[in-house]
């Protein structure tokens, strides 16, 4: 699926195209996936982004596949389909107009980086990776120009670890962990990416200190 097969051939002699690959049974699959989980987290709007006038075949399945399963979740989420480039700008000028995003592979990495961006630095988020079997939990370290930082950043590494736990179902877990997060930020306890002083680790220790203080009940 997708860019991950590998496939490339040569037309002619010294050209070589590579191609992403797309099935309609995984789109479905995608798709059903994303639903559910809009579903269950309570939005109420999901936003298809897509180029589905340039690519009519890849992204015009895609945007199908979209329409036919959402008539199950009508009574709970709208579908809203976007371009590409109309998305980008309302992400940077009006990023709270949006609820819940999806995309395929072809644009996700670009969008999360600019989300994250938008909500503070490249590398606040998590990325994660779900498959059948296992899943993939990993800080967003995007190399931008502006942005290629040599050390993870801590709020990519709690940012990660709020998403493992939401996974594993300990959402207590993940909830408190995410505020302890806010409320670093919030009283200026900062990495100097996002305009403090203080280093990654004294980020996580004081997160820590105060979820065992939290557990002790002080």
């Amino acid at each position: 699926m997708g860019i991950f097969n590998e496939l490339e051939y040569s037309p002619v002699e010294g050209v070589v195209e590579a191609l992403s690959v797309v099935s309609q049974k995984g789109n479905d699959k995608y798709l059903r996936y994303a639903f559910k989980a809009a579903a269950k987290a309570g939005r109420k709007r999901v936003t298809l982004i897509n180029k589905a006038k340039e690519w009519p075949i890849s992204d015009g399945s895609l945007v199908e596949a979209a329409q036919r399963l959402h008539c199950h979740y009508k009574d709970c989420l709208e579908l809203e389909l976007m371009e590409v480039e109309e998305a980008i700008s309302r992400l940077m000028t009006e990023p709270t107009y949006f609820d819940c995003l999806f995309a395929s592979e072809r644009y996700a990495t670009f969008l999360s980086a600019i989300c994250s961006g938008v909500c503070g630095g490249a590398n606040l988020f998590s990325a994660v990776e779900i498959g059948d079997h296992h899943a993939v939990f990993k800080p967003l370290q995007t190399k931008l120009s502006l942005t290629n930082y040599a050390n993870l950043s801590a709020y990519g590494i709690v940012s990660t670890i709020v998403d493992l736990f939401q996974h594993l179902g300990h959402d207590k877990c993940a909830d408190a962990l995410w505020c302890e997060l806010k409320r670093t930020m919030n009283e200026g306890i900062r990495t100097k990416e996002f305009g403090g002083q203080d280093t990654g680790e004294y980020v996580i220790c004081n997160i820590i200190n105060q979820l065992r203080c939290r557990a002790l009940g002080k």
